[in-house]
């Protein structure tokens, strides 16, 4: 008696990303991605009343989208980070850091273009820190209408997390595509 296995395939349609022919093993590594950022974003000391945080999360979703893509970047970002506005104190947050950081993540992955070369990694995370700063200050200084000096303040909060997250994960990537490319197939 045979047994088979067999990859259930689906076509899900993201925010304009397609993916087409998904199997079970990308779902599982999407779901541990968010898992993954989450749990580093639970890692973090509140600086600021209006919503200063300063977390780990960038740390997980910077090497995610630079070694797996923009895909993943997209969904670890979006769902990981929201996720973690949902099950906190952030709630109101949450929107905006599902499109704020899944953008991040996004952009992140596809300009580091799998970690091609150093460079292209150094822009992308760069480029991501910007989005996220500049787009939490808008949401902070006229959606949640906190005004541009306290938005200012909590983007100085942001810059801080961002740079270390950068420094953090620079060395940290090169390390992560050689496990990928040991033990990831």
């Amino acid at each position: 008696m045979y047994t088979h296995i067999y990859y259930t395939t689906y076509e899900i349609s993201f925010g304009g990303v397609f993916m087409n022919n998904i199997k079970t093993r990308n779902i599982a590594y999407g779901a541990l991605f968010i898992a993954i950022v989450t749990g580093f974003t639970f890692i973090n000391i509140p600086i600021f009343p209006q919503g200063g945080l300063l977390h780990l999360g960038y740390i997980a979703l910077f090497p995610i989208a630079v070694v797996f893509g923009k895909r993943y970047g997209l969904i670890a970002g979006a769902f990981g980070m929201a996720l973690f506005d949902v099950l906190s104190q952030w709630f109101a947050w949450a929107p905006a850091t599902f499109i704020i950081v899944g953008i991040v993540g996004y952009v992140v992955g596809f300009i580091a273009d799998g970690g091609s070369s150093y460079l292209k990694i150094v822009v992308a995370l760069i480029v991501g820190s910007i989005i996220s700063v500049s787009g939490y200050f808008v949401f902070n200084a006229y959606i949640m209408g906190f005004g541009v000096p306290s938005a200012l303040t909590s983007a100085g909060g942001d810059s801080l997390k961002l740079v270390v997250s950068v420094i953090v994960s620079i060395p940290v990537i090169p390390a992560l595509l050689e496990v990928k490319q040991r033990f990831v197939k």
